[in-house]
C-alpha cells in the first residue's frame, strides 16, 4: 500500500499502520514536498495493491493520474479545506470525472459528507485518528476561567482569532491562551490573551485550561478538538459534534463561557468526563485501525 498526503497525518498514520498491516507493505511518500519521493512515486505506484491518501482532489494530481491508469485502488480521506477546493473545482468545471466516480471516497464527520454530495461523492464516515492512551484529567487551580486555543498566524482570521479577541474584551476577568500563533498582526491585545505562538510542550497548556475554543470558518473533524476531549476539557466548537457545547454565534460562545465562568467562580466546576470516555471508545487505535484495515481490504477484494 502507498500513503500519501498531507505530510504531518500520513507520516503518523504510516507509523501505525506498520505494526498493525503485518500481511501488508506499507510505504509512505511525501510527495507535496519531497522530490525524491516524486520520483519514486512514478516507479512503486504502478504496482501497488491500493493507494490511499489523507487529503482529497477532484483536479491535478500526478499520484492518481498514475494509480488509474495502472488499475491501482485509489482511496481519499477527505479532511477539511480539501472540501472547500473540491467544491469551487467543482463549480468552475474545472475538475476530474474520474477522480470522482474511480476513487473510494472517505471522510471523518457528517457535514463533511453532506458538503461533498452535491459534488457527486459519496464519501463513507470512517476515522484514522487515534488515541493509545488515556489522559489523567487536570483541572486548573484557582476560580479564574482559563481558555485555550490553537490556530497558526498564516490564517489567524479564518480560524477565529478576532472573534476570540473580541470575547476577550467581552470577559476580562477569564484568561485565553492562543498557541500556535502570535498574532503580532493584532496587537495590542486585550491584557487577558497571551498569544504563544509554536510551543514545544503543549501538554502543560492543555491541563492549565479548562475549555478549549475552536472556531474556524471551516473545519473537518479537528485533532485539537479530539485531544480536547481526550483530556476532559470542555469544548467550545462552531461545529456540531458529540460532546462538545455546539457555538454556531457569538451569542452561544459568550453563553457558554458565562456559564463555564459561572461554575469556576462558585467551585463547581466538573470535567468533561463523558468526552473523555467517547473519545477511549471511539478512537482507541484497535478500533480505529481495525475499521480502517477492514475497509481497506474489502476495497482491494
Amino acid at each position: 500500500m502507498i500513503l500519501v498526503g498531507l505530510p504531518l497525518f500520513a507520516k503518523r498514520l504510516h507509523a501505525a499502520l506498520e505494526n498493525k498491516l503485518i500481511d501488508w507493505e506499507v510505504i509512505h511518500l511525501d510527495t507535496y514536498t519531497s522530490r525524491f519521493d516524486k520520483i519514486r512515486a512514478v516507479f512503486l505506484l504502478p504496482n501497488a495493491d491500493i493507494v490511499y491518501s489523507i487529503n482529497g482532489t477532484i483536479t491535478g494530481s500526478k499520484v492518481f493520474d498514475i494509480a488509474l491508469r495502472n488499475r491501482v485502488k485509489c482511496i481519499m480521506h477527505w479532511v477539511g479545506t480539501d472540501v472547500l477546493n473540491a467544491i469551487q473545482a467543482h463549480k468552475s468545471g474545472d475538475f476530474r470525472l474520474d477522480f470522482i466516480e474511480k476513487v473510494h471516497h472517505l471522510c471523518e464527520v457528517d457535514w463533511i459528507q453532506d458538503e461533498l454530495k452535491p459534488i457527486g461523492i459519496h464519501a463513507k464516515i470512517l476515522n484514522f485518528a487515534s488515541f493509545n492512551h488515556s489522559f489523567e484529567i487536570q483541572v486548573p487551580k484557582g476560580k479564574k476561567l482559563r481558555l485555550l486555543t490553537y490556530m497558526s498566524d498564516a490564517r489567524a482570521e479564518f480560524y477565529g482569532l478576532p472573534k476570540v479577541i473580541e470575547l476577550a474584551k467581552v470577559f476580562p476577568e477569564v484568561s485565553f491562551t492562543i498557541v500556535g500563533a502570535k498574532a503580532s498582526d493584532f496587537h495590542p491585545l486585550p491584557k487577558n490573551v497571551e498569544a504563544l505562538g509554536w510551543v514545544e510542550n503543549i501538554d502543560f497548556h492543555f491541563d492549565n485550561s479548562h475549555a478549549t475554543i475552536r472556531i474556524p470558518k471551516h473545519d473537518g473533524l479537528s485533532n485539537f478538538v479530539l485531544e480536547s476531549l481526550a483530556r476532559g476539557k470542555h469544548v467550545l466548537y462552531n461545529h456540531p459534534y458529540s460532546h462538545c457545547n455546539f457555538c454556531p454565534t457569538h451569542e452561544n460562545l459568550e453563553q457558554a463561557i458565562r456559564q463555564l465562568k459561572q461554575t469556576v467562580e462558585q467551585d463547581t466546576f466538573k470535567p468533561n468526563l463523558a468526552g473523555k470516555q467517547f473519545v477511549e471508545r471511539e478512537f482507541n487505535s484497535n478500533y480505529v485501525f481495525s475499521q480502517l484495515i477492514r475497509e481497506f481490504e474489502t476495497v482491494v477484494g
